[in-house]
């Protein structure tokens, strides 16, 4: 997704999403999950290791999906994964952030 494809996103159908997380999850998971957990970190890189994207806070190096931990025992935040729903590379954090930010200013 690009900006502009973000930003046309349905609201609607983001609260749905959001709360089929949180449901299925016991709110562990999902969109306002995450916009909690950003609005503490306020930085691109402390939220990714915060909900378990990065391995470490000493690289940029996100995790593979294939590492991802998919069970209720994943950071909380760790579902659904924005920065590979957006279709960024973890080379460029920048635009992850600037991407994060615009996704969860729309939930």
């Amino acid at each position: 997704m690009d900006d502009g494809e973000i930003k046309k996103f349905p609201c609607h159908d983001l609260y749905i999403i959001n709360k089929l997380w949180l449901q299925y999850s016991e709110a562990r998971f999902g969109f306002s999950v995450q916009q909690r957990i950003w609005q503490a970190k306020k930085d691109c890189k402390r939220f990714a290791y915060k909900v378990g994207w990065l391995a470490s806070l000493a690289n940029s190096e996100w995790i593979k999906y294939e590492e991802y931990t998919f069970s209720l025992d994943a950071p909380k935040g760790h579902f659904p994964s924005i920065s590979r729903l957006v279709g960024l590379d973890s080379r460029n954090l920048r635009e992850v952030e600037h991407r994060v930010k615009i996704f969860l200013s729309r939930y």
